[in-house]
């Protein structure tokens, strides 16, 4: 585990039992602390059934709060994580980046951590190490340096994302923007992208700022102009497309809203973006 994860989990355990992720297709609502202890409740348990640091999982899941939770458990625990956008694109993947398991959703069984023959409730596996969980939080135990590698487009796995590199994009974000805990985060961005992941949710995480999952498919123009209003978000990470269908549904920036930051090509360097009626935004990667 790097420096950086550490101030992450120490970050959220400071801010106790504000919000840190809402959830509103789901209607759940985590603390920054509850976000802390499930993250590491989830890390011990994988970690007990053969996820040791530098070993991989495949997932199929949306904007849940369980694909933070998973991602973020990936990261302190130095796994690494390839993402799929159907479960059925989770054999072909775990062949080829060899994974030791997968996480998918299913409406009968829920979330299920498959390894090998064993099937295994997400759930269940955070609450049986949540004991556990409380004395290792705020200080969990430092791995050996693997290199632990997030899979976002598995079609090219050469085009991985290492965990420090989206830690250190959380870190810019959060720098860039000047997040504070008295911010809301509206992250209409999908967690599966290292803008959604990286520099949205692992950027609040770092701030104590509270994040606003819209719904739990990306991109949703509707539900994001809605969460805006009624969660009172003072910061907005979307990419350009979904910005423009915010304008095309006429909707204009709460008077809230302090700050944007907007997706518009490759790369992860942050500039200066065009301003969405008086909101100032800043812009990542580059359109050329």
């Amino acid at each position: 585990m790097c420096r950086i994860t550490n101030t992450l989990l120490q970050t959220l355990l400071g801010h106790g039992n504000t919000p840190f992720i809402v959830s509103r297709a789901q209607g759940i609502t985590l603390t920054h602390a509850e976000f802390a202890r499930q993250t590491v409740a989830l890390a011990l348990g994988l970690g007990s059934i053969g996820f040791k640091p530098g070993t991989r999982i495949c997932a199929s899941l949306d904007n849940s709060v369980e694909n933070a939770l998973l991602q973020t458990a990936a990261a302190v625990a130095s796994l690494g994580v390839a993402t799929v956008k159907a479960s059925s694109g989770i054999p072909t993947a775990s062949t080829a980046l060899d994974c030791h398991g997968s996480l998918t959703e299913s409406e009968r069984d829920g979330f299920m951590i498959q390894v090998e023959r064993d099937r295994l409730n997400m759930h269940e596996l955070i609450a049986q190490f949540a004991g556990d969980a409380e004395n290792y939080a705020a200080d969990y135990p430092v791995h050996a340096e693997k290199k632990a590698e997030f899979f976002y487009n598995t079609q090219d796995p050469s085009k991985s994302v290492s965990v420090s590199t989206l830690l250190t994009n959380g870190a810019n974000a959060h720098s860039a923007m000047s997040l504070s805990p008295a911010d809301s985060m509206c992250l209409p961005l999908t967690l599966n992208h290292p803008m959604g992941f990286g520099f949205g949710l692992m950027s609040a995480g770092l701030s104590g700022a509270r994040v606003v999952l819209p719904s739990r498919d990306h991109g949703n123009a509707g539900a994001t102009k809605k969460a805006m209003s009624e969660e009172k978000c003072s910061v907005l990470l979307a990419d350009s497309r979904t910005l423009s269908k915010l304008q095309q549904l006429g909707a204009e920036p709460p008077r809230w809203l302090r700050c944007g930051m907007v997706k518009v090509g490759s790369g992860d360097a942050i500039g200066e973006g065009e301003k969405w009626g008086d909101v100032s935004t800043l812009t990542v990667g580059s359109s050329k």
